[in-house]
């Protein structure tokens, strides 16, 4: 079982024992946000298909995801592809961005833009700053105890698009303390900034030390128990708010009365950033890269668009949405998304179909049945035990 979970981890399907037909094999990268979710679904499609099949999910980055783009079967990433290839773009999910902290007794925290910009530009070193304790006067003895101490501040390594999100974030809203502007890799360096990889090194940093700071996706950071920051809002005249986490904001606030562009339409400058109270103010669409013409591909295309139609599906929206942390898709991304897939120039040949009740008794090689599989796996309960 520790095999099987290993390869799991690395986004590998388990090819089906005893057969002797050639798998199909699937290759994607890009952020790592959903690849948790992804992984479980790429099992799950291996044990319903009579194809042996592996897929496999590098989690990577939205920046070097799009790197990877003409060399990966998919790719995908939490901004708008801006690279030189030829894209189709398919939302699969809403996620939003949040601040987490580990500060000794500190259950909530309120950090203002430019507050936060400081901390990330190191000008702000200690939690006991005049400027943050005036935010939180509730706070003072206990940020009074970690006076001193210094604040350990955690940014991605690789280009990431949860780093573009927070960069964008403070460049819009305090311009005159982070001078970067929005960009995937921060440039700032210095002996309490920490290079980490991934969510998973993220969320390690914050955890194991002390009077930490750092940015992940809400979901993630939630799932894990970490001290989420209220973060400052606005309403749509640009006054505030208040102080807020995400979890109080009004999901559909977020895309209410917003173009949404077409699947190869120009979606450089889409985003759902900056949206006024109730929408979350970092708030990202995660999108698969596709490239337009398929038709070389063969059954790879073919299984491709099958767990795209999977990862939208209702089954796979309902299982994002309640065990990792996203939001799922409105009416409206959801069609743009469909469209897209339709829009692909797909090699000739029998596409996958699928059987969703065990009811049916379908043994068609080209038939993902539910009655192979009926229930999918825990994936928490696989990590855990290999941790």
């Amino acid at each position: 079982m520790r095999v099987i979970a290993a390869l799991l981890l690395l986004g590998a399907a388990v090819e089906t024992v005893g057969t002797t037909q050639e798998s199909i094999i699937l290759a994607g990268s890009g952020t790592t946000n959903p690849s948790r979710f992804f992984w479980k679904w790429m099992d799950v499609l291996t044990k319903r298909m009579k194809i042996p099949a592996k897929m496999s999910y590098r989690a990577v980055g939205s920046g070097q995801g799009m790197d990877d783009f003409p060399n990966v079967d998919f790719a995908c990433g939490d901004i708008p592809y801006s690279g030189s290839e030829s894209v189709v773009h398919a939302p699969f999910a809403l996620g939003t961005i949040s601040v987490f902290v580990n500060i000794a007794g500190v259950s909530s925290i309120k950090l203002s833009p430019c507050t936060l910009a400081k901390i990330y530009s190191l000008e702000i070193t200690d939690w006991n700053d005049p400027e943050i304790t005036s935010l939180n006067p509730e706070l003072e003895d206990k940020l009074a105890a970690q006076a001193g101490k210094g604040i350990s501040v955690a940014r991605r390594t690789k280009g990431s698009s949860s780093t573009y999100g927070l960069t964008q974030y403070m460049a819009t809203t305090c311009s005159a303390s982070w001078t970067e502007g929005a960009t995937f890799i921060m440039s700032v360096t210095g002996d309490t900034m920490t290079l980490v990889q991934g969510s998973g090194g993220m969320t390690k940093h914050i955890v194991s030390q002390e009077n930490s700071i750092g940015y992940l996706d809400s979901g993630h950071g939630i799932a894990n128990g970490l001290t989420e920051v209220s973060l400052q809002t606005k309403d749509a005249e640009g006054d505030v708010v208040g102080y807020h986490i995400s979890s109080d904001a009004t999901k559909s606030a977020a895309w209410d009365d917003i173009a949404i562009p077409d699947a190869a339409g120009d979606w450089s400058s889409f985003s759902l950033q900056g949206r006024p109270w109730p929408a979350w103010p970092i708030t990202m669409v995660s999108y698969f890269y596709i490239h337009p013409d398929l038709s070389a591909m063969g059954d790879t295309a073919f299984l491709f668009k099958a767990f795209a139609e999977t990862i939208l599906s209702e089954e796979g929206q309902k299982d994002m949405e309640t065990n990792y942390g996203f939001v799922k898709l409105s009416d409206e991304f959801h069609t743009k998304s469909i469209e897209a897939l339709d829009s692909l120039t797909m090699p000739t040949g029998d596409p996958f179909t699928f059987e969703t009740s065990t009811a049916d008794d379908s043994t068609d090689d080209k038939v993902i049945s539910v009655k192979r599989y009926p229930k999918p796996f825990d994936t928490e309960s696989v990590l855990t035990n290999i941790a």
